[in-house]
């Protein structure tokens, strides 16, 4: 891969264009990985999500933070997960107003396969860098995260 040159202040530019097709490349291998079970990369966060909090009431609120998607966007892909047997919406009792997401069946069965599916995606980075570097690159993201966190 030829690397960008970086002219005059466009380091950042240039930056960002190797996180884009970064978070593309994780996304294409993740996708192809799921397809077979008719799951994207963020349907299948929502499916981990859920697994990893079922002894708790989850609502998509909780899913939109996780995501960090807008509500219109998981309310689309809730649906779908509904349509296609994987969740299912519960009203509270407590509070009619909101609905307990939970895994099906099927939803269950579909753990396995979107958890091995989010971690072989993200091997990309496991497969060229040391525990060390990866160590590294972590907290340099988390470190730009924190230090940009008013903006949110």
């Amino acid at each position: 891969m030829e690397r960008p040159r970086a002219h005059g202040g466009d380091e950042n530019v240039v930056l960002t264009g190797y996180i884009r097709r970064i978070d593309k490349l994780i996304m294409t291998r993740g996708n192809a990985l799921l397809a077979p079970y008719g799951l994207t990369m963020p349907q299948a966060v929502i499916v981990w999500y859920l697994d990893r909090h079922h002894d708790e009431p989850v609502y998509q609120r909780q899913l939109e933070a996780e995501l960090e998607l807008k509500s219109p966007t998981v309310t689309a892909m809730i649906k779908t997960l509904v349509k296609n047997g994987v969740v299912q919406r519960t009203r509270e009792e407590h509070d009619g107003r909101y609905f307990r997401i939970t895994l099906t069946e099927k939803g269950q069965g579909l753990v396995e396969p979107s958890v091995a599916a989010l971690r072989n995606a993200n091997a990309i980075y496991s497969n060229v860098l040391t525990p060390s570097e990866f160590a590294q690159l972590e907290a340099l993201f988390v470190k730009i995260l924190e230090g940009n966190s008013q903006e949110e």
